[in-house]
């Protein structure tokens, strides 16, 4: 807003920062102070001229000087709203001062709640909205501005008899940006036991139990814990096919049974959506076999499960890495149609780059071992790379005991992502032979020695 507040219209002169020129003649009133004749105030987008004026302080036709326009600036930063004030004067005329100020609002804004004070929302909202410039559901996210929601956080308790003292936290919401939280100074309780009201598709105690596992014995935070309901509890009403489950109501009192607090979630488990299309693009498989490893998981029709539907694509991307495709990955992209009920599933499959067996070490056996060990070994040099073949090829040589006195084992790849190429290298280990069941001769000696190759 860059038009004047004056007491006689005129176009301004450009002033310099920093600089003042004191108007030719006598004193007005007192050395140094003149009447303010025009006030320019530009760079703000969301206060008008007559806002900011009233913010200042400033009367127009009064004596002022430099120590009334540094007032005004700080009053202009005492509000929060604003990270920058600069002002300049110079003479107006009839031997008075013009005065222009250059301002910046707060760019980074959010919204605010409320955690754990005994604070009615409304009601703090509405005298915030008398005492706090700018106050609404979305506010300045400045330590200023928030230094003044503590205090009047304060002094409302105090009128309710209650002394707590207050902070303010500038936190990452969940689906909004960062969001102000006014919460006790007091670190707040860990939460002891997480139940729910209204869960019967899901079963309560599985439900409780899952949320146990990851919110029990964390401190209490409300944003952290719809957190908590999003990764795990969602999960489970997604796989009932709920896609619609909303969380409405978050309580909390002193647990009965335990040090912290309980923590009560009232669900509403909404309707079964069913799965109406599912498209899987993208594989290096064949349709066919994809769907044979979804299963029924991937049949339309039937209950939109989603854990279903991602066992099924978790094994597609297994099945990928069998035949090297190692570093393959998917994404899915859903669609619900609430009033039909319906879900619409979109999985486009990442396959990467096909890796290559590349060279093959076998430590720990002699020169005649060694060689039996490289002809049983499948994969030639350029061969697709077969992802844990190494681990079962070791399985299969120790149940079948092809070598004796066998002990460790282990395998060890060297993956080269720039060339996508796998070097393996085997390790054996010679063992005592704790138990020796082989037919002997009276003398002690082997009947029937077995051949094969020995590892050291």
């Amino acid at each position: 807003m860059g038009a004047p507040v004056a007491a006689q219209a005129q176009a301004p002169a450009t002033p310099k920062s920093g600089t003042a020129k004191k108007p030719a003649g006598p004193a007005a009133q007192e050395a140094d102070r003149w009447p303010l004749r025009s006030v320019f105030l530009k760079g703000s987008k969301l206060f008008s001229v007559e806002q900011l004026m009233a913010l200042t302080g400033l009367k127009l036709e009064t004596p002022v000087g430099k120590e009334d326009f540094d007032k005004a600036r700080d009053r202009l930063y005492e509000t929060g709203c604003f990270d920058a004030v600069a002002y300049a004067y110079e003479p107006a005329a009839a031997r008075g001062i013009q005065l222009t100020f250059e301002i910046g609002d707060v760019e980074q804004r959010g919204e605010w709640r409320i955690e754990g004070l005994k604070l009615d929302r409304k009601e703090y909202a509405a005298r915030a909205a008398k005492t706090l410039t700018m106050f609404g559901p979305v506010i300045p996210l400045t330590e200023v501005y928030g230094r003044r929601m503590v205090a009047l956080a304060e002094t409302m308790l105090k009128e309710h008899g209650d002394n707590e003292a207050v902070i303010v936290k500038f936190e990452a919401g969940l689906k909004e940006g960062v969001v102000a939280v006014l919460r006790s100074k007091t670190p707040p309780p860990n939460i002891a036991e997480v139940l729910f009201k209204g869960a019967r598709t899901v079963p309560g105690p599985e439900v409780q139990k899952a949320m146990a596992g990851v919110a029990v014995g964390t401190p209490w935070d409300e944003l952290m814990f719809r957190t908590f309901l999003e990764t795990t509890a969602r999960a489970l009403y997604d796989a009932y096919g709920r896609l619609g489950a909303k969380f409405i109501a978050i309580t909390t009192e002193p647990s009965k049974n335990r040090p912290g607090v309980a923590v009560t979630v009232t669900v509403d488990e909404g309707p079964v959506y069913k799965l109406k299309r599912l498209d899987i693009a993208g594989a290096p498989i064949r349709e066919e076999e994809v769907n044979a490893l979804g299963g029924d998981s991937f049949k339309s029709g039937g209950t939109a499960n989603l854990s279903e539907i991602g066992r099924g694509m978790g094994k597609v991307i297994a099945r990928l890495k069998e035949i090297g495709y190692l570093k393959a990955t998917y994404h899915a992209v859903k669609q619900i149609d609430d009033e039909a009920k319906t879900a619409d599933f979109r999985i486009e499959i990442e396959p990467g780059a096909l890796y290559k067996m590349g060279r093959l070490d076998i430590d720990g056996l002699d020169f005649e071992s060694e060689p039996v060990i490289r002809k049983m070994w499948a994969m030639k040099p350029g061969d697709a790379y077969r992802g844990g073949y190494p681990e079962m090829f070791l399985a299969q040589v120790k149940q079948r005991g092809v070598l004796d006195y066998l002990g460790a084992t282990h395998a060890e790849t060297k993956v080269d992502d720039q060339q996508a190429v796998v070097d393996v290298r085997l390790t054996f280990n010679g063992g005592p032979q704790k138990l020796d069941s082989r037919p002997r001769d009276r003398k002690g000696n082997l009947e029937q020695p077995l051949p094969g190759p020995r590892a050291f």
